[in-house]
């Protein structure tokens, strides 16, 4: 039998919590030949985003972020590539215009 003081306690651990997402990533196209992967990501949030700080971790090592082209703020509604060697990326899509970061991981 449920007892009626249990009820609230119940209904409040099983509420679903609203997480604010910032960042999300919209798309991995990580069937690119060797040094053509890239990640899309997305700033869903309603303020801008300052991507300086972040790192990319793979196993143990840490990949930093570098701006090749715009810079390392997300605006709100932007999206942004990160590339595996921006260099490559830029001259296989030379039309895209939005930002593009460099971070050098060994493979997607």
């Amino acid at each position: 039998m449920l007892r009626p003081w249990l009820l609230p306690a119940i209904t409040i651990l099983l509420s679903p919590v609203a997480v604010s997402a910032q960042i999300v990533i919209t798309e991995i196209a990580a069937f690119e030949k060797t040094d053509h992967e890239w990640v899309e990501i997305y700033n869903a949030s309603g303020a801008a985003v300052d991507l300086n700080d972040w790192k990319f971790w793979e196993n143990t090592t840490n990949h930093g972020l570098a701006a090749q082209q715009g810079d390392l703020t997300i605006a709100p509604g932007e999206y942004a590539i990160i590339a595996q060697k921006a260099d490559i990326f830029l001259p296989d899509r030379a039309g895209f215009a939005g930002t593009v970061i460099d971070s050098s991981w060994g493979t997607l």
